[in-house]
Order: C-alpha cells, then sequence, then structure tokens
C-alpha cells in the first residue's frame, strides 16, 4: 500500500530510512510538526521564582520512572516542585513536591506553561511531540532525553538533552537551570524562536509546496 502513495510525509528522521525502504527518496518528505505560536505564548508578565517549577505534559511514551527518580531527589528541598499534567497514573502519586493537573483544557494549559520555570520531559521515544513545542512556544527551557527526533526539533541551545535518561543527569540539569537565571533566560529565548520557527504558519507553506508540486506531476 506505502508503495502506490505519491509521496509520505514524516515528522522525524528517524522514520526515514523505513519508508525509504518502501519509496524512492524523491517521494519522502520531512516536514516537522508545528505549533501555534499565536497561542502558546510567554507568559506576558514576570513570575516571581521563589520555588522553580517544573513542569511535564502527556503520557505516551514518557519515562515517569526517571521522573519519579529526580522529583524524590528533590523532595527533601521546599525549592523544586513538579507539574504533571496527564489523566493516566504515572507513579508519582503521593509525592509531596508534585501535583497532578486532570482534564484541563487549552486555556488552563497554556496558563501551566507560563507558570513553569522548565519543561522537563523525559521519554522512552520520540517523533514529533506536542508537549515539547508547545512548552517552547511558552519560551521554556528544557530538558529531555538525547533522540534523533528531539535534536531535529531542539538543534540549538534551547534545551538540555541526557543520554539515557540518566537520573543524576536530569538532576543536574534542573539543578543547573535553579541555579543560573541567565542560563533560563538565555534558553527560554532560544527556545521561544525555535518555535517561531516552526509556526504552523510556516510550516503550512511546506505542505503547500508539497501539494502543489504533486498537483503538476
Amino acid at each position: 500500500l506505502v508503495a502506490r502513495f505519491d509521496a509520505v510525509t514524516l515528522v522525524a528522521p528517524s522514520q526515514v530510512p523505513w519508508f525509504h525502504s518502501l519509496l524512492p527518496p524523491e517521494r519522502v518528505r520531512l516536514i516537522l510538526h508545528g505549533v501555534d505560536c499565536d497561542f502558546f505564548q510567554p507568559s506576558p508578565s514576570a513570575r516571581a521564582h521563589a520555588v522553580f517549577r517544573c513542569i511535564t505534559v502527556g503520557h505516551w511514551l514518557r519515562d515517569f520512572a526517571a521522573l519519579k527518580q529526580v522529583a524524590e531527589h528533590f523532595s527533601a528541598t521546599k525549592f523544586v516542585e513538579f507539574d504533571v499534567v496527564t489523566s493516566r497514573e504515572t507513579g508519582l502519586e503521593g509525592l509531596p513536591n508534585v501535583t497532578f493537573h486532570r482534564s484541563v483544557d487549552d486555556s488552563r494549559l497554556r496558563r501551566l506553561y507560563q507558570q513553569a520555570d522548565a519543561l522537563l520531559l523525559p521519554l522512552t521515544g520520540s517523533t514529533a511531540n506536542n508537549a515539547l513545542l508547545e512548552g517552547i512556544a511558552s519560551g521554556l527551557p528544557v530538558i529531555s532525553t538525547r533522540l534523533a527526533a528531539v535534536e531535529a526539533y531542539l538543534p540549538g541551545e534551547e534545551a538540555l538533552l541526557v543520554p539515557s535518561n540518566d537520573r543524576d543527569a536530569l538532576a543536574g540539569a534542573v539543578q543547573s537551570l535553579l541555579e543560573d537565571p541567565a542560563l533560563r533566560i538565555r534558553m527560554g529565548t532560544s527556545a521561544r524562536q525555535r518555535a517561531e520557527a516552526l509556526d504552523w504558519a510556516i510550516i503550512a507553506r511546506d505542505y503547500e509546496a508539497l501539494y502543489s508540486e504533486l498537483l503538476r506531476q
């Protein structure tokens, strides 16, 4: 069935080799996923940083075991708290520094991003990831997993990427952002700039160009 397609669009470079085994390379197009930068934006006002808040959103391919270890690492301090937005069980239930947010609407989700200091998103795998894109559109520095797809979306200084979700490295990344406000600002600025390059208004042009090309064939 795939061999009959005029074109296949992919959202991560890790998907490309499999489709190249079925289709000529010119019929396989990598177009990164987009984000609505008009809706997801940094907080309009600076917030106090008495508590450093990490936000995690979603459940699919999330490494909640690694996240739990990081939350436990900081459980003795009152300066780091974790907001988890998911309707699924995570194994973090009962930790004193973890707050769960369930069944939130888009406006509430946007506020949660804007109230956070960093997006903490340990993953077991990834292609495109809406939470990652929403987080950078909200101007958040990212702590995530070093995966090919994540590196494609976050190629610059907007993220601290950790191999294999090493607990000490993840906790160290949180500590680095906690202790260095200038680093947070620099990474957050870079994150927003990267999100603007992936705004749907720009990504849509790539699809339009592809569709126009196919219609001319």
